[in-house]
């Protein structure tokens, strides 16, 4: 073993280990602000980019006390960073996977550099020959404690419907059980309103106990479903989301995020679904079961008794009551209107909001502005 006063490293290697350490630093100190204000993490930053952090300080760490160990644990950080990336966006893999193996050969590349026509790296080699068993031990012991960590953390499984859902999930963010990755294996979600079906690698999102399948699952056609809500059958392409059994007393789904433009018929009449809300089936309700936030395609619609709406400039929510199969129109927004003109009337009236029967039926009230 080197005699202390024989430990000597170039200033560039020593800058570059303690910038490093500060930087990682500072990435932990967001994350943890993050999580005590109740967040994910500041700058969207996750538990995975926090566990990396911290490896990459000890791994420094390490280094600055002479340890070959710490170069390991830095090196497997980057790869491991660079290997859940990739995953994630799949469309860029090959660049991501250099970007890693590039920061890797610049780790190595800066222990490389010479004092006394010695690099930090043969000195380190030294001090591991000297030290075989206990760096082993370590070896060991940090990587063993890193695998359960992640394995832990980015092969999250959820039961749904009977289904034991697994998903390889490199994004886990902050304090909420939030999880975003693909899902490892073919299921079909036997809902009450219809089948979701599921094929490997199709992305979703697990977050505080909800399931969520995004649009573009869809419309790759890595998921597809088969839901009828009150009657309506939604478009394909749309976000679902499913709670798990058996969080409630039974099943049920909801349906989110239609894409722009996309229309679809409500018992013949087209409507807009409005993109920026969501459709909701609410369980908790005791009169509303659905909130179907729309527009219209047309100028005009007709009720079943002749009821005439000027419907061109509404923005609002078709709403399904309860048990008495009532709908309502709802007006939402200073710019949103609904006109009405009742059989026998010579006028348009202007309400916020109409109750009729099911189906476009008969004109039941309304409510009139305040």
């Amino acid at each position: 073993m080197e005699a202390d006063g024989e430990r000597k490293r170039h200033l560039i290697v020593t800058v570059w280990l303690w910038l490093s350490i500060l930087a990682n630093a500072v990435v932990v100190c967001l994350v943890a602000l993050g999580y005590f204000l109740g967040g994910v993490g500041d700058f969207g930053l996750g538990r995975l980019e926090l566990l990396f952090s911290i490896a990459v300080i000890t791994g420094n760490a390490l280094l600055l006390n002479w340890k070959i160990i710490g170069f390991f644990i830095g090196a497997a950080a980057v790869a491991f960073s660079s290997f859940f990336m990739a995953a994630d966006t799949m469309t860029r893999t090959a660049p991501v996977i250099l970007v890693g193996a590039l920061t890797i050969l610049i780790y190595f590349g800066f222990l490389c550099i010479r004092k006394n026509g010695v690099s930090v790296w043969r000195r380190l080699i030294n001090e591991a020959k000297a030290r075989k068993r206990r760096t082993v031990i370590c070896f060991a012991a940090v990587f063993g404690s890193a695998l359960i960590v992640i394995l832990a953390t980015i092969f999250p499984a959820k039961s749904m419907y009977g289904n034991v859902i697994v998903m390889f999930a490199p994004e886990r963010m902050v304090r909420l059980e939030h999880y975003r990755g693909r899902v490892l294996g073919r299921h079909v979600l036997i809902t009450e309103h219809g089948e979701i079906r599921i094929e490997p690698f199709a992305e979703a999102i697990l977050d505080r106990g909800q399931f969520w399948i995004p649009r573009e699952s869809f419309e790759s056609g890595l998921a597809s479903h088969s839901l009828v809500v009150e009657g309506i059958r939604m478009p394909e392409n749309l976000c679902v989301w499913i709670w798990p059994w058996p969080w409630f007393w039974r099943g049920q789904s909801e349906v989110s995020s239609m894409r722009t433009g996309e229309n679809f018929l409500v018992y013949g009449i087209p409507v807009v679904p409005d993109p920026w809300r969501a459709i909701m089936m609410d369980y908790y309700s005791a009169t509303v079961n659905l909130w179907l936030p729309i527009s219209f395609a047309d100028e005009y619609i007709a009720l079943a008794d002749s009821t005439q709406i000027y419907v061109r400039i509404f923005v609002g929510d078709l709403a399904v009551y309860r048990g008495c199969g009532h709908w309502a129109l709802r007006t939402r927004g200073r710019f949103s209107s609904l006109w009405v003109k009742r059989p026998g009337e010579d006028d348009f009236v202007k309400y916020e909001a109409i109750k009729f029967g099911q189906n476009w039926g008969d004109f039941i009230e309304g409510r009139l502005p305040e």
